[in-house]
């Protein structure tokens, strides 16, 4: 990994996601950037041109300002390279038009408990961002400070993009020298006999595929995918969730979009999100599909 954006507005949780990013950036040996995405806001439509143009050199001046401050406490954290950026335009927009001229390699973001307006406003920026961002995204929720991964929980409808998922994984486990656990949660609609063994099928062929020596499995029964979940990460000493958007229609009621986002918003651990790139290839096998496991050739 060579280089993570740090989108930030200056607020709380945007800090603590920069002081993790900082952390990663050290382990790993990577380049932070820093980005900002200001607008300089107009009373009415009939504002003069200069006025226009004071305004913005005003709101970048002052952007430019609350970056530098940012940008020696990531200077005094160590011998980290780093950039700041500060644009005008629309966050998203401004990430987006980042990742692809930084090369960006994960996205780290911070996440704020979704309620009210709080939740239109991740609606709008990080949630778009972990939809269509095709690099890893790390979300951090506010109140989670850093410590050391020891512990990332890997969760899965195994299915054929979960091996490119686990090995993305074991990259970054390598870091931290940290232990994988693969999570599978189940409903009661699924015979249990029939479930084991097509996990223990999938566990077979990660250990077989993915070149890692801490891995370990787990299958759980659970009326609510987003409860099993919830209750899991509260009673074990995950450090870290990760989990894969899935095309839309495959499997969409395991890990899809919507617990994505639950887990998002309320998860009190990082949560990292890997993207699935679907081809063409993939969305005829995925709408022929008849099991989870029929793209997955053992």
């Amino acid at each position: 990994m060579k280089t993570i954006l740090v989108p930030t507005d200056f607020s709380k949780n945007a800090e603590t996601a920069l002081y993790h990013a900082i952390e990663l950036a050290k382990a790993e040996h990577a380049q932070l950037v820093l980005l900002h995405a200001f607008q300089a806001n107009y009373a009415t439509s009939y504002v003069p041109n200069n006025v226009i143009e004071q305004e913005k050199t005003d709101v970048k001046k002052d952007s430019d300002s609350l970056l530098s401050a940012l940008g020696l406490k990531i200077k005094h954290a160590g011998n980290i390279k780093y950039e700041l950026l500060s644009v005008e335009d629309f966050a998203v927009d401004a990430i987006f038009k980042i990742i692809k001229l930084k090369e960006i390699d994960l996205i780290v973001m911070g996440t704020k408990g979704a309620s009210g307006f709080t939740n239109k406003i991740l609606g709008s920026i990080t949630a778009k961002v972990i939809r269509n961002a095709e690099c890893p995204v790390l979300a951090i929720p506010e109140s989670a400070k850093f410590k050391a991964i020891k512990n990332i929980t890997y969760t899965t409808n195994y299915a054929q993009y979960d091996i490119e998922g686990m090995q993305k994984v074991a990259d970054f486990a390598r870091y931290f020298n940290a232990h994988i656990q693969i999570l599978h949660i189940t409903d009661k609609n699924q015979l249990p006999e029939v479930e084991k063994d097509l996990f223990e099928k999938f566990v077979k062929h990660i250990l077989r595929d993915v070149d890692y020596p801490n891995i370990s499995s787990r299958i759980l029964t659970g009326e609510s995918v987003e409860e099993a979940l919830d209750e899991f990460v509260n009673e074990t000493a995950t450090d870290m969730l990760v989990m894969t958007t899935q095309p839309k229609g495959f499997f969409a009621r395991l890990f899809g979009e919507s617990i994505t986002r639950h887990m998002a918003y309320h998860s009190a651990i990082p949560l990292m999100i890997l993207h699935y790139n679907e081809t063409k290839k993939d969305r005829n096998r995925n709408e022929s599909a008849t099991g989870r496991v029929d793209s997955i050739t053992y």
